[in-house]
């Protein structure tokens, strides 16, 4: 969360406690990458994903996050770039549910106008996570260029509630930590 408020040091001291707690586990180092992503110094967290890569070849999430930072590459026919789609594969291939992971895969089918492969991506992603509007909004945009209208109307109203109730829930956690932030009130003077 604090990575989402662009507070990076405390992103990064949380992702270092983490780690300390249990050095076993790769999803710290994979948080700790993506705020460096977001602290616009992909080349490090570049780095750094491939240097955990070696130490743990069979984590699903820095495979996704290594994909998501070849996908910088704006040619489709690049070594990158295919490197980005078998980094994804890869992924999948050890998590099948990671939603992030097939929503990366469908996106890089859009790009090849390759959208019967995007639409089979989408809708694996929903099986997993109905909600997921990256998921919905590629299998619309999707199913629109592949020609099949008929499911596009369900889909904007669905697309529409997901994100209404997406900016509810960013309200109501907004509001929430506000009120967490507010001082309590003494409860008298104390003892002595």
């Amino acid at each position: 969360m604090y990575a989402e408020e662009g507070e990076y040091d405390k992103a990064e001291a949380d992702f270092a406690r983490a780690e300390q707690l249990d050095a076993n586990q790769t999803m710290s180092p994979y948080a700790a990458d993506l705020a460096q992503v977001q602290k616009n110094n992909p080349d490090e967290a570049l780095r750094r994903v491939r240097l955990q890569l070696k130490a743990h070849p069979d984590s699903a999430f820095l495979h996704y996050l290594l994909a998501q930072l070849l996908m910088r590459s704006p040619a489709t026919d690049s070594d990158t770039y295919k490197e980005a789609m078998k980094e994804a594969w890869r992924a999948l291939e050890l998590k099948p549910d990671l939603v992030g992971a097939r929503n990366l895969v469908a996106s890089i089918h859009m790009q090849l106008g390759q959208y019967e492969k995007a639409i089979e991506q989408c809708r694996a992603a929903l099986q997993y996570a109905p909600n997921d509007e990256t998921a919905t909004y590629h299998l619309l945009i999707s199913l629109r260029h592949a020609g099949k209208k008929d499911e596009l109307q369900p889909l904007v109203k669905r697309l529409t509630e997901l994100h209404q109730q997406s900016l509810q829930n960013e309200t109501d956690r907004k509001r929430y930590t506000l009120v967490e932030q507010l001082p309590t009130p003494n409860s008298g003077p104390p003892n002595d």
